[in-house]
């Protein structure tokens, strides 16, 4: 999940790494998630800054964050540490 918002500069430029990580890989489920449209996500993931990217598990529950922008590395990294 990708927490972000509209008038958030860092996140429009993480969307580059975002898209080249998602074409990279399908199978992957990436939602963004906008704070502002739904405060009550990022409530529940307890989301204090933007963008923070959270690998969530089929269950639901958290398996790493990251905070701040990625580069495709460190969101592989991120990916695999889970």
């Amino acid at each position: 999940m990708l927490f972000t918002a509209p008038w958030c500069g860092q996140c429009k430029a993480y969307h580059p790494t975002v898209d080249k990580f998602m074409k990279k890989h399908p199978q992957i489920e990436f939602k963004e998630v906008n704070v502002e449209e739904h405060e009550e996500v990022a409530q529940e993931y307890n989301v204090k800054s933007l963008p923070t990217t959270i690998i969530i598990s089929y269950d639901g529950s958290e398996l790493n964050r990251a905070t701040g922008i990625l580069n495709l590395d460190q969101l592989e990294k991120l990916i695999r540490d889970e």
